[in-house]
């Protein structure tokens, strides 16, 4: 399960709550990635090293990880 947008603990507790043992990956709410969408622009061409892009790869990499 990927839990987007996570913004605190709090957050991610109320989705595990709800999910219980499922695993889940979390890319934070990042404001980066919304003045990306703001400029037009991929998030990663703007900053690849912010928190939520870095998430977003890691993900990518598992799913491409599978594939193989």
């Amino acid at each position: 399960v990927v839990a987007n947008r996570i913004a605190s603990d709090a957050d991610l507790e109320a989705i595990t709550d709800v999910l219980g043992d499922h695993e889940i990956v979390v890319v934070p709410d990042d404001p980066m990635i919304a003045r990306a969408d703001a400029e037009g622009l991929a998030a990663i061409d703007l900053d690849e090293n912010a928190p939520g892009v870095r998430a977003i790869i890691a993900i990518s990499e598992r799913f491409a990880a599978l594939a193989a």
